[in-house]
């Protein structure tokens, strides 16, 4: 889909449709500025008849919706790191040496050892309703759930649902999943299943541990939190990390990415989704790109079934 370094047109189409990616030049028009992304941007696309014929085109070149988007999330997210190196006056060689050390540490990550799911104990933390469910869909993306640490919190004043962790301890990747009681337990199971697919993605692309890579790295040089935060570009970075694991948990299939529209619009009659976040976009932006990437999972769904 990349040759040369080119983006392949078709693939912008899909990406422009989700509100994430038009082209390179719009990067900070589209996705960095310091207000929200212009709801217009996200608006279906209404002529099917192209986003089938897109779909035709992907599969007739040997690849599918799945790895088109991924390989062009993943681009993005380079596009974005590289404006953020721009952004703070370190030296080449502290982000080489800090980006190295982020990949040494992923390749010698114990994460996806694909051993079978084992039975737990009756009255342990592994027992609880949504820990076995975690641990149900780990195992279906490879991952042991033995280096995974389930964190347990009951808290209703959080409005978060589940957190996904990485930090380094001992020159070794921790992983983490917090999962709070008091409130994942209250949505539907498919709302719950969609949710935690969100956060094994996270924990999957490795995006909590590249956030602990890079403050490390700001704080290092003294260059404070509220300083990287107030940046355009480490904001966009963290939001981009958001939608990637929405839209990476979605193309698992149709029904889980309808099913995490309907979180976002649960969330959404509970709390203001007008106050800007740091960290992620607002739930009526991330429904409305989850709402494009459907159409295409239905046209390549046709495409198969037919």
């Amino acid at each position: 889909m990349v040759i040369n370094g080119i983006f392949d047109n078709k693939i912008l189409l899909l990406l422009a449709g989700l509100g994430v990616l038009v082209s390179y030049p719009f990067v900070h028009q589209l996705f960095l500025a310091q207000k929200q992304p212009k709801l217009a941007l996200f608006k279906s696309i209404e002529n099917e008849d192209s986003v089938t014929n897109y779909v035709k085109e992907m599969n007739a070149q040997g690849s599918n919706l799945a790895q088109g988007l991924k390989e062009q999330l993943d681009i993005e997210f380079d596009i974005i790191l590289q404006r953020l190196k721009e952004a703070f006056p370190l030296t080449p060689q502290a982000w080489h040496d800090t980006l190295t050390e982020f990949k040494r540490l992923k390749e010698n990550d114990r994460l996806f050892l694909g051993k079978p799911l084992k039975a737990v104990k009756k009255g342990t933390k592994d027992d609880v309703p949504s820990v076995k469910k975690a641990r149900e869909l780990l195992v279906s993306y490879n991952i042991n759930p033995a280096v995974i640490n389930f964190e347990l919190i009951n808290d209703p004043n959080n409005a978060s649902y589940a957190f996904a962790g990485q930090c380094v301890l001992n020159g070794k990747v921790e992983h983490y999943l917090r999962l709070n009681l008091a409130q994942l337990p209250n949505q539907t199971p498919a709302i719950q299943e969609a949710l935690l697919r969100h956060e094994i993605m996270h924990l999957c692309n490795y995006d909590p541990l590249i956030c602990d890579c890079i403050e490390k790295l700001f704080a290092h040089h003294g260059i404070s939190a509220k300083e990287f935060w107030g940046n355009d570009y480490f904001r966009a970075l963290n939001k981009h990390m958001e939608y990637r694991a929405d839209l990476m948990a979605s193309v698992h299939d149709i029904a889980t990415a309808k099913a995490l529209m309907e979180g976002f619009q649960e969330h959404m009659k509970r709390y203001d989704d007008r106050v800007e976040s740091k960290t992620h976009p607002s739930c009526k932006q991330r429904y409305a790109a989850v709402d494009n990437l459907v159409q295409y999972m239905k046209a390549e769904k046709n495409l198969i079934t037919a």
